[in-house]
């Protein structure tokens, strides 16, 4: 039976988590995609399907709060 392979967005404007975050997933051999602003986070749900999107709340021009209510 083959493992699937999972997916995560991670939505951060701050680079070194980014990169630290990406290398965790890398290792466990997940799919990555990221965004440093969240304004283009719904089209890009849509296309992946991300199993899980991680967000950051303080972020600036819309914060993760409103973006988790647009998506």
């Amino acid at each position: 039976m083959s493992k699937k392979i999972r997916t995560v967005l991670i939505i951060d404007d701050d680079p070194d988590f980014t990169a630290l975050l990406k290398n965790y997933f890398k290792r466990k051999k997940w799919n990555i995609y990221s965004l440093t602003d969240s304004h283009q986070a719904a089209i890009i749900i849509q296309k992946t399907m991300p199993d899980i999107v991680l967000l950051d709340v303080v972020m600036p021009e819309r914060d993760g709060v409103t973006t988790c209510r647009i998506i």
